[in-house]
């Protein structure tokens, strides 16, 4: 249970294969093979040869894609740091240029659209 008495991210779905929870919440990446629970769901869902590795960062893309914030990232994955997270995974973060260029033309040419 977390501090406010509900599921920690660990209990809904990720347990190591021995027993015991996952802290973050993400799987665990146990080597090439895995040795997880998720080995077989991932062979039900015809992944098999897909590592729980794979899983991670598919998962971790699926995120960015989603515009998860890079903070809550880091929580799910249980990195030490946020540079850990963006070392790792910052090329899938859209350009941070590319985004203030776009709201900055949003912003500036809103008006003489409306004429």
């Amino acid at each position: 249970m977390d501090e406010k008495g509900g599921p920690r991210k660990a209990e809904v779905g990720w347990s190591r294969a021995g027993g015991g929870s996952v802290v973050g919440g993400g799987p665990e990446v146990a080597g090439a093979e895995g040795g997880l629970a998720a080995r077989p769901a991932a062979k039900r869902a015809d992944l098999a040869g897909t590592t729980p590795h794979d899983m991670r960062h598919t998962c971790v893309a699926l995120l960015v894609q989603l515009g998860a914030h890079p903070k809550a990232i880091q929580e799910w994955l249980g990195h030490s740091s946020i540079t850990m997270t963006l070392d790792q995974y910052g090329h899938l973060f859209p350009s941070i240029e590319e985004a203030l260029a776009g709201r900055l033309d949003e912003l500036m040419f809103a008006d003489a659209s409306m004429t």
